[in-house]
């Protein structure tokens, strides 16, 4: 266990300094790799809590396993980009189109947690927890944070 908890501080530490050094740098498909990263930094601290306290409540390792499991399938994500990368390369493409596949394949995966998150929003107004006022605010507020791809 000590191993894993070396591990989980180094990524801590590590995401942290890349969020810091890239912040603001990029195009869309930074953006992605960018937020792949920041969720990495986000659940490493708590996965490194539920790795402490593991031992003493054997039921911690099933929210771990979450945590693994959300970071696992973004790792999937980040190797298919690398794959529609490598594969648009050796098939001639230009650079530009290269970027243009990857990017596309990016906005997809980006394209569905927004989905997720513009249905979350309107159910909790039509189940009459926030107004229709509200709702329009949410939206205001989430296309002005994510323009480049609303």
């Amino acid at each position: 266990m000590e191993e894993s908890l070396k591990h989980l501080d180094f990524l801590t530490v590590e995401t942290t300094q890349a969020l810091n050094y890239f912040h603001g740098k990029g195009n869309r498909i930074s953006f992605f790799f960018l937020g792949l990263i920041q969720r990495l930094q986000a659940a490493s601290p708590g996965l490194r809590l539920l790795t402490e306290q593991a031992e003493a409540n054997i039921e911690l390792e099933f929210s771990a396993g979450l945590i693994i499991r959300t970071l696992a399938l973004d790792y999937l994500f980040a190797l298919h980009s690398y794959e529609i990368h490598q594969s648009n390369t050796e098939a001639g493409k230009s650079e530009f189109d290269v970027g243009k596949e990857v990017e596309l394949h990016c906005s997809k995966i980006f394209a569905d947690s927004i989905r997720y998150t513009i249905k979350h929003v309107e159910d909790v107004q039509q189940a009459e927890w926030i107004t229709e006022e509200e709702k329009i605010q949410h939206y205001r507020e989430f296309s002005k944070r994510y323009s480049l791809f609303v």
